[in-house]
Parts: structure tokens; C-alpha cells; sequence
């Protein structure tokens, strides 16, 4: 398939508004297998702070990304890779990233599905006066049930472990 349009995001920070993100997205897809897709998107995004405390965020955003999905059954395997460049104010908000993620999905039965996704993402944030490098690596274990046919309950374990050049970048993170 092919698909063109716009979106927007607001997020906060604090319950304060942080920044507001319009963009234009462009997918398309096609499949290679009676099984399995391959699919690209490229996205410009527009950001603005949402609150002058936050001007650092104002910029732009450009990212291409693929992804591949296997469906078989009970069975779903996606891998995605994306590519991003930040052009924002502030420099340790301007990273360029590449990222992979890969993530495996199970029906258990008509109610329950299990899964687990692994991210690796490296950023590099060269404008900084002491340029800065991360790698994250990410795994996340999922359960849900199906309770009707609208409403579905999640748990979600994911670790965190971020490695950087500047010790205060560095961390690691348990979240339930």
C-alpha cells in the first residue's frame, strides 16, 4: 500500500506543555511473500516548544525508516531499522540516530498474547562542545488479554541500559 498525510503530537513535561510536532509522513508497502511485507516511511516533523522554558526543542526532525513483518499463524516477527537527523536550538537536543529494533509476537489463545522487543539505538550528538555518544539497548517482555472486544488489559516489563561517553547520560532503567 501507499500512504501520504499529516499528523501531530503534543507532549508534556510535568504536566506542562513541552513541545508540539506537525509533520508529513509518506509509507509504502509491498509484499514480498504470501507471509511476509516490506514496508518504508519518510517523515519531515516541525517542532515547537509549547513554553518558552523550552525553546531548546524548536527545529526540525527527518527520519527514513524500514521495516519488515512476518505474520505465520499465531506468530508475528517485525524488524525495524530508522534513521534520524535533529536540527534543533539546542545541541543536546540534536542527535543523529540510528536505530534497530526487532520484536516477536505470540497468540497464546483467543485472550492471551505474549511478546518481547529488543531496540538497539546509537545517537551521536556532534554539536556539542564535548560531542556525545549513546547506545541504548532496550528489552521489553509484554502480556495482554483480550477482555472485550474494545477494551484490553497490558502488563509490560522493560530494562534500559544506556552507555555514554559522558557519565551523566549514562543509566540504567528497570520500568513495570
Amino acid at each position: 500500500g501507499f500512504a501520504v498525510g499529516p499528523y501531530y503530537a503534543y507532549s508534556t513535561l510535568d504536566g506542562d506543555g513541552y513541545d508540539q510536532r506537525l509533520a508529513v509522513g509518506v509509507s509504502a508497502g509491498r509484499p514480498l511473500t504470501a507471509r511476509s511485507s516490506l514496508a518504508i516511511h519518510v517523515a519531515h516533523e516541525d517542532i515547537g516548544n509549547l513554553d518558552s522554558r523550552f525553546e531548546f526543542v524548536d527545529g526540525s526532525r527527518q527520519l527514513v525508516g524500514l521495516r519488515y513483518l512476518w505474520l505465520e499463524g499465531p506468530h508475528r516477527l517485525h524488524i525495524r531499522y530508522e534513521f534520524s537527523v535533529d536540527d534543533r536550538s539546542g545541541a543536546s537536543v540534536s542527535p543523529i540516530r540510528h536505530g534497530l529494533r526487532a520484536g516477536y509476537q505470540r497468540q497464546l489463545n483467543a485472550h492471551w498474547i505474549a511478546g518481547a522487543e529488543l531496540t538497539l539505538r546509537h545517537s551521536n550528538y556532534d554539536d556539542l562542545t564535548e560531542p556525545r555518544r549513546e547506545d541504548l539497548a532496550e528489552l521489553a517482555i509484554v502480556v495482554a488479554r483480550q477482555i472485550s472486544r474494545n477494551w484490553q488489559l497490558t502488563g509490560e516489563y522493560r530494562y534500559s541500559n544506556n552507555d555514554s561517553n559522558v557519565s551523566e547520560f549514562s543509566y540504567q532503567r528497570h520500568r513495570a
